[in-house]
């Protein structure tokens, strides 16, 4: 299940990583996206691992450091301006993604491993 959909305005939300088993990502997907499908997140989402990867609909490049046990992750959607930001630990490591769907998004959180 994912969260409800952000449509407008400036919404936060926070991970704290209690234990890291696997590869964790952090992101959201679009509003349209298909919901019921395990790998949503992945296939269609916007998200950044605790490898230190953001990826975007499959497209993955570097950014910011990895995350483990005991790291706090804060996503910022901002749909005023249609962008995704991250911190770590109340580090911000910049805007991750542009453009996102003028839909909205849904928040959404993967474990594999």
């Amino acid at each position: 299940r994912f969260a409800p959909a952000i449509k407008s305005g400036v919404s936060r939300f926070a991970v704290k990583v209690l234990n890291s088993v696997g590869t964790i990502y952090i992101g959201c997907v679009s509003k349209t996206a298909n919901k019921t499908e395990v790998k949503a997140l992945h296939s269609s989402g916007y998200e950044y691992s605790s490898r230190g990867f953001k990826s975007m609909k499959g497209m993955s490049a570097s950014y910011g450091t990895k995350y483990g046990t005991g790291d706090l992750i804060e996503v910022t959607i901002d749909m005023n301006s249609h962008t995704m930001s991250y911190a770590k630990n109340g580090t911000c490591m910049g805007v991750a993604f542009e453009n996102l769907p003028v839909e909205g998004v849904h928040p959404a959180i993967d474990i594999l491993g």
